[in-house]
C-alpha cells in the first residue's frame, strides 16, 4: 500500500533541529542538481519536505537522507516547471507577431473590441482627440532617424530655417549624410542642407516652376 503524502506544514521542534543539523545536505543537492540562487527558495521547500518525510516515515531510513532530499528537491523543481509551462504567458500588444511584416498583436484588435482593453481599470491611460493635425512624419510611417522626423516636421511648418547642433564633428558628419541621402531619395527640391563644423543648417528654398507662361493666342 502506498504511503500517504506528507504535507508541508509548520515544522515541529524535532524537524527544525534536524533541518538545521543537516543544512549542508541542501547546499550539496543544489550543487549536484546545478540549481541557481534564483531557485534556492524552491530547493529549500523540497529540502523541508524531505525532512518531514524522514521524521514521519521511519521506513525511509533504509536509504540515506541525502538520497531522500535529492529526490524531494528534484521533484519540487520538476513540479514547478510543469506549473510554469501551464501558466498563461503575457505578451505586449506592441510586440511584433512572428512571421509578419511588423504587424503587432495590438493591430489585431478591432475598434469594437478596444473597450475590452480597459475593462476593470479605474483610470484609463488613454486620451482621444478629433480633428487634429497629423504630423508629416506620421504619414511616412517609420522614419529612419530622429533627424529625419524633425526634418519632415520642419518642412510641414512655417519656419524658413532649422539648426541642428552636435557635440562632435564625427556625429554631425554622419547625420548630415543621412539627411542628404533622404533628401535625394525623396526627390526634394525645396530644401538646402549645409554643414559647418558640428552644426547642420536646413533652409527652405522656393521650387522653380517648369516652363514659362503660356502665350495667349489673342496677343499680338
Amino acid at each position: 500500500m502506498r504511503a500517504p503524502p506528507v504535507r508541508l506544514t509548520t515544522l515541529s521542534e524535532e524537524e527544525q533541529q534536524y533541518a538545521a543539523e543537516h543544512y549542508e545536505v541542501l547546499t550539496w543537492c543544489m550543487r549536484v542538481l546545478r540549481i541557481s540562487e534564483d531557485d534556492s527558495g524552491l530547493a529549500a521547500l523540497g529540502f523541508l519536505q524531505a525532512v518531514k518525510k524522514w521524521i514521519a516515515r521511519p521506513e525511509l531510513h533504509s536509504q540515506s537522507f541525502r538520497t531522500i532530499a535529492l529526490w524531494s528537491i528534484k521533484s519540487q523543481m520538476s513540479t514547478e516547471r510543469r506549473r510554469e509551462s501551464r501558466r498563461i504567458k503575457t505578451i505586449s500588444l506592441e510586440s511584433v507577431i512572428p512571421g509578419t511584416d511588423n504587424f503587432t498583436y495590438g493591430d489585431t484588435i478591432t475598434y469594437d473590441n478596444m473597450s475590452y482593453l480597459y475593462r476593470g481599470v479605474s483610470k484609463v491611460a488613454l486620451e482621444v482627440k478629433y480633428d487634429v493635425k497629423i504630423p508629416e512624419a506620421a504619414r511616412l510611417g517609420r522614419v529612419p532617424s530622429v533627424e529625419i522626423e524633425m526634418l519632415v516636421g520642419f518642412l510641414g511648418s512655417s519656419h524658413k530655417t532649422m539648426h541642428l547642433a552636435y557635440d562632435e564633428a564625427k556625429t554631425a558628419n554622419s547625420k548630415v549624410c543621412n539627411i542628404r541621402a533622404w533628401v535625394k531619395k525623396s526627390g526634394r527640391k525645396d530644401i538646402n542642407v549645409y554643414k559647418y563644423g558640428t552644426d547642420i543648417y536646413l533652409e527652405k528654398v522656393p521650387v522653380k516652376k517648369q516652363g514659362g507662361k503660356k502665350k495667349d493666342d489673342n496677343e499680338d
